[in-house]
């Protein structure tokens, strides 16, 4: 890497040993508010485009068609490559706020995964769920792994120890440099575990949801409680997700229903609903604080584990049954949901751990190259995953 005196940026390693050049605060939040911009009208064209005549549906259709959640997973991915830029590459503070980008984005993965194993499985578990959650998962984080790990070799000089790198094929990651965003693996696996629990006890759905709820809740008192916090920092705040997800996807039937009445009031009262929903998210301040009531910590833990996800989960299922009324669909968002997985896997190291692209002016010009530079190796490294599966496991387990 050269850098000079001309170059715009200033060469800089974080606390965390990632390679930053810190991007003037003032430019960055200009151009990532161009780049929103952008990517909105993107968006907006492709739902144009894509939008189809409403099917009149029958008593029995549901929320979170196949489409509607690659779109939702679209725009989670959109807005993580938004939230860890404006993270990680401005100084000062954060360019956007990281509550509507990062933080939503991996609000909507826990959500969406949650409704995928509910509508698939209805709480139940065959002999090849670990099968298919292997094939799905631990081939292309074992790809990423033997493309990423040489890199940092030979691009920042890190190795990591032997033991980790057991822990990291095994899906055990830590928040921590130079992997920080795959803790989501380690904890989608648990969750997939808790579900798994869930689904072979012999008792009653109603049990099982609540087993669904309480596990992860155990698990965030049992990590700050053991000091294991360093290392499991984000699991706590978002405890509720993936079991509101489960409980969605068995619900979706119902959920279908409430949606066609309240859009039946009045679409303006609905839309009313989705964007009070989405205010409320945005503030963080879902609640009001009853300071001779609650005490601040505990009011903060309410909000931003259990209220303020309430709120945005509830304007996702509003946003969904908006656009299946109106039979809108982005194949934009479709595309990127599609390649999603392997664009969390991929992301991070080429945009915070190895100068190539994000540290140049313009920086509106060089993050679509960026995008599309870690779109096309999620591409490969999406095919590459499923030539390996095809190979490794045989036909029965397809």
């Amino acid at each position: 890497m050269i850098f000079n005196h001309a170059h715009p940026f200033e060469t800089h390693l974080d606390h965390d040993g990632h390679l930053i050049n810190l991007i003037d605060l003032s430019y960055a939040r200009t151009s990532l508010y161009a780049i929103c911009g952008i990517l909105l009208l993107l968006i907006i064209f492709s739902l144009v485009l894509g939008r189809q005549k409403a099917i009149k549906t029958s008593a029995g259709s549901t929320l979170f068609s196949l489409d509607s959640t690659l779109i939702l997973k679209g725009l989670a991915i959109i807005l993580l490559l938004l939230g860890h830029v404006s993270q990680h590459c401005a100084t000062g503070s954060e360019a956007l706020p990281f509550r509507v980008t990062g933080n939503a984005a991996v609000i909507i993965f826990l959500f969406v995964s949650g409704i995928g194993l509910a509508k698939k499985y209805q709480l139940h578990a065959d002999s090849l769920f670990w099968i298919k959650r292997i094939k799905r998962l631990a081939t292309p984080v074992w790809l990423s792994l033997a493309l990423v790990v040489p890199l940092n070799l030979l691009l920042i000089g890190h190795t990591d120890p032997p033991g980790q790198l057991v822990l990291n094929f095994f899906g055990i990651f830590w928040t921590n440099f130079p992997n920080s965003p795959c803790w989501f693996i380690t904890y989608i696996i648990f969750l997939y575990t808790v579900y798994f629990i869930a689904a072979l006890l012999p008792v009653n759905k109603m049990v099982k949801i609540a087993v669904l709820f309480m596990l992860p809740f155990w698990a965030a008192w049992l990590v700050v409680e053991t000091g294991t916090i360093d290392h499991f920092t984000l699991w706590p705040e978002y405890s509720l997700i993936f079991p509101a997800g489960v409980v969605c996807g068995l619900n979706a039937h119902h959920l279908k229903k409430i949606n066609d009445k309240l859009f039946a009031i009045s679409p303006i009262f609905f839309i009313v609903c989705m964007l009070i929903l989405l205010g409320l998210y945005w503030t963080g301040i879902a609640i009001y604080r009853i300071s001779h009531l609650v005490s601040f910590e505990l009011y903060t833990q309410l909000v931003f584990a259990l209220v303020n996800p309430v709120s945005f989960i509830l304007f996702l299922i509003l946003c969904v049954g908006w656009m299946e009324t109106k039979g809108m669909k982005s194949t934009m968002l479709q595309f990127f949901g599609k390649y999603s997985f392997e664009l969390y896997l991929l992301h991070f190291p080429f945009m915070a751990n190895y100068d190539f692209f994000i540290f140049r002016r313009p920086l509106i010009f060089f993050f679509f190259v960026y995008t599309v530079f870690v779109l096309f190796l999620s591409i490969l490294l999406q095919r590459a995953a499923d030539f390996l599966n095809g190979f490794i496991y045989s036909k029965a387990y397809s």
